[in-house]
């Protein structure tokens, strides 16, 4: 946790100097993931490439929850926590490692995803159990689950989940977790 609040400073800097900012790329486009299930980006946030680590080795992470408050046809409160959720970015952006994070959620079911590359699983795996602890007393229980992918970076995850029509599973180092 103290992780988080020693990134805000780190995350303020790069925001104010445009080395994070929110892109375009893929918002409102559904991606498939590698359970099979489909969701859609409402923000994308990125680090540029020149501040990454050159790392041969980067992992993407995708953290899955349903909000106790969010049933599917609240429609006004979806698209509230839409908006409000960007006050989260300051705590993981800053932190050694982040790479980029895809906010998503599916419309039938309510649920919420991110998709966030990392440089290494290390820091992708000790960022996921910190968000596991925060989001099991947000949401709804048993809807807190993670899927860890080392070795890729999210375009790739995407390409292999719509190549595999979402059905990598394990065989291919998928990493579950959460409360399942």
């Amino acid at each position: 946790m103290w992780a988080w609040v020693r990134s805000v400073p780190a995350a303020a800097r790069d925001v104010l100097a445009g080395r994070t900012r929110c892109v375009p790329e893929r918002v409102g486009e559904p991606l498939r993931m590698s359970d099979g299930r489909t969701f859609t980006p409402f923000r994308h946030t990125s680090k540029d490439p020149e501040c990454r680590a050159r790392i041969e080795e980067p992992a993407v992470l995708q953290p899955r929850f349903h909000l106790r408050l969010l049933r599917p046809e609240r429609r006004r409160l979806h698209a509230l926590f839409r908006v409000v959720c960007i006050v989260t970015t300051p705590f993981f952006v800053g932190l050694p490692g982040f790479r980029s994070k895809l906010w998503m959620v599916d419309p039938a079911t309510g649920d919420f995803a991110g998709l966030y590359e990392w440089d290494d699983a290390a820091t992708a795996q000790a960022y996921a159990e910190g968000l596991s602890k925060v989001l099991r007393w947000l949401s709804v229980p048993n809807s807190v689950s993670s899927e860890l992918q080392a070795g890729l970076t999210v375009a790739e995850y995407l390409d292999g989940a719509e190549r595999h029509g979402g059905s990598r599973g394990s065989a291919e180092g998928t990493s579950r977790g959460g409360d399942r």
